[in-house]
């Protein structure tokens, strides 16, 4: 049988509450710079290559970029991007230097003769011992480059290539004036509008699905209770558990209701954050009226004895329910992988396993890639654009294959009974990112804690403090907490964190507990992902030619650090290691970085 493949793209935008809620100050900048950056670029791709995909946005994300788009952000990089240097004070000067080189060192940084200078004047860390020496040797035509350099930085590829005024900045690369700098801010407000209204058209013309995710992107299961962890994992959980079923059921009906009303559309998708699942969540999917959900493969390796993999290749049904998978390594691939190959070497490797997939399926089959549609870019050659660019046209001349959106593909292919949906979530099926290790059941405990205090409010208190109350629910912080990521931007998020709890009280001018104005961050350590299982003997030849080889081995990977300092590659990407009676082994592999 000749069958055909329906492939359905969910791009997944989200960023957390960055703003400060009882300060009313926005304390990280990323909403705006992916609105001006990569959501621009990613609706201008879909509208230009005229493919159908799936966004998946969720509302704290759109509330926040209305907050930019209205101009009601207090958001220090905008304030101290319009002010002119010579007006800077040193606290001013400070900032920037800390935190206007938070780029891609390698893509970004290296290839900008004038933004490498500037780097390097600065130093590769930056703090507060060094920095008034450091702000010194910088002058006022120092600051206004790097002013207009990471600004520009954070602009659309797109926008670069087609607006003149843009393309010459770029060109110009060096010794701006005031007048080039507000100009350029400028035109950021106007990507920032025109992105949004690029989205709604694009719905309008049906070349897009809009899904969404509940308010504050929190962990689904765990929000129930947290105590359903049991089922995927065997690590110590919070006693007593987190437990507010009646939050989730909020927060989905308030997202849902804020996405329809911006877009003008009607959702029916829901992506679950992180893909993190269990049976508990399906009543407050159906109630809230959506046709279908979506997670991981290894998800459905739990649910469910799978012997073919083009089982995965097809959509289910739990109830009224729709359930989708994702696709792990092609969905992977492209957020992790591809941006380190040639952009041709990468479509080409994409296009053989679509391909693949296709010729092996006995009837037609549907294929989801589900991703960050925003973090990967940055890593990727020309920030994506040249690479999905041909995706896109390479999927659309593809015999027997038709890009859909997920609700179409869902029509087209007939669905397979499920009986029960498993616990787990996209990472490794379970939810050990979020909850059980130290750091995160400290965390947990506050959050019950506060939400505990939360519930003795009066209405009109509540009412004041429940933004920062979601806001404080969400995942983004547990991503930190843990040995899982060691990144300089975990106290970034810890204060965050903490400051959602804070702002709860705050807001309603009472004292928050003294409690939280700890960190809740244990220390540093040199974390083993994996340790070693039994004896390894490799061969000594210089190469990691053979997975079993290692397989009884232990593993650390090196970070890539993304906190106010930088974006870049780890000197070491991974030392694999271990040992047999006579020798203790190791195989350390350099990335691109720790090479040059």
């Amino acid at each position: 049988m000749v069958s055909k493949l329906y492939i359905s793209f969910l791009w997944h935008f989200h960023q957390p509450f960055y703003k400060d809620f009882s300060k009313g100050v926005y304390l990280l900048p990323w909403v705006r710079l992916h609105l001006i950056k990569n959501y621009h670029m990613m609706a201008k791709l879909v509208d230009r290559e005229s493919v159908k995909v799936t966004f998946n946005f969720t509302p704290c994300l759109v509330e926040q970029m209305f907050d930019y788009i209205d101009k009601k952000a207090d958001d220090p990089f905008i304030n101290l991007s319009l002010k002119s240097p010579t007006s800077l004070n040193e606290e001013e000067k400070i900032f920037i230097l800390k935190n206007f080189f938070n780029v891609n060192l390698d893509k970004v940084i290296k290839k900008n003769p004038r933004y490498s200078e500037l780097f390097f004047k600065r130093g590769y860390s930056f703090d507060r011992e060094k920095s008034y020496k450091v702000i010194k040797s910088f002058s006022d035509q120092d600051f206004l480059d790097l002013q207009v350099l990471f600004n520009l930085s954070w602009v659309s590829e797109i926008a670069l290539r087609e607006d003149e005024e843009l393309r010459r900045l770029k060109d110009k690369g060096e010794k701006f004036t005031e007048r080039e700098k507000l100009t350029l801010l400028k035109k950021q407000e106007s990507l920032m509008k025109e992105s949004m209204l690029m989205f709604k058209e694009l719905y309008r013309n049906e070349k897009i699905e809009i899904s969404t995710s509940p308010y504050s992107h929190p962990i689904m299961p765990l929000i129930i209770n947290t105590d359903i962890a049991k089922r995927c994992q065997n690590t110590p959980l919070p006693s007593p558990p987190f437990s507010r079923p009646e939050d989730l059921n909020l927060q989905l009906k308030e997202g849902k209701k804020l996405i329809e009303e911006t877009f003008e559309a009607k959702v029916s998708g829901l992506w679950p954050p992180e893909g993190a699942v269990s049976e508990e969540i399906l009543p407050f999917i159906k109630k809230e009226g959506f046709k279908w959900f979506a997670t991981d493969e290894i998800i459905l390796y739990k649910s469910k004895k799978i012997t073919k993999r083009r089982e995965l290749y097809k959509p289910y049904k739990l109830g009224e329910v729709n359930v989708v998978f994702r696709d792990h390594t092609l969905s992977d691939l492209i957020g992790f992988t591809y941006s380190s190959m040639k952009t041709e070497d990468a479509v080409k490797d994409f296009m053989s396993r679509v391909r693949y997939i296709r010729d092996n399926l006995d009837e037609d089959g549907t294929l989801f890639i589900i991703l960050d549609g925003e973090n990967a870019w940055e890593f990727y050659p020309s920030s994506g654009v040249d690479f999905l660019s041909s995706i896109y046209k390479e999927l659309k001349g593809e015999e027997r294959v038709e890009l859909t959106t997920v609700s179409e593909a869902i029509s087209r292919v007939k669905s397979e009974e499920l009986e029960t949906i498993a616990t787990g979530s996209w990472i490794e099926g379970n939810f050990r990112v979020w909850i059980g290790e130290e750091e995160d059941n400290i965390s947990w405990r506050y959050l019950k804690l506060v939400r505990d205090d939360f519930e003795g409010f009066t209405q009109d208190e509540k009412k004041k403090a429940k933004k920062a109350m979601f806001a404080a629910e969400g995942s983004d912080w547990n991503w930190w907490y843990g040995n899982e990521h060691q990144k300089a931007t975990h106290f970034e998020f810890d204060n965050l964190y903490r400051r959602h709890l804070m702002s709860v009280y705050e807001i309603n001018n009472k004292k928050p507990p003294d409690f939280l104005f700890d960190s809740i961050i244990r220390g540093e350590e040199m974390v083993i992902q994996i340790e070693p299982k039994w004896l390894v003997k490799p061969l000594i030849d210089g190469k990691d030619t053979d997975f079993f080889e290692w397989a009884n081995g232990g593993l650390w990977r090196g970070e890539a650090s993304d906190g106010t300092m930088i974006i870049s590659e780890p000197i070491i990407e991974l030392i694999k290691f271990g040992f047999d009676m006579e020798n203790i082994y190791f195989l350390v592999k350099f990335s691109k970085t720790g090479l040059s």
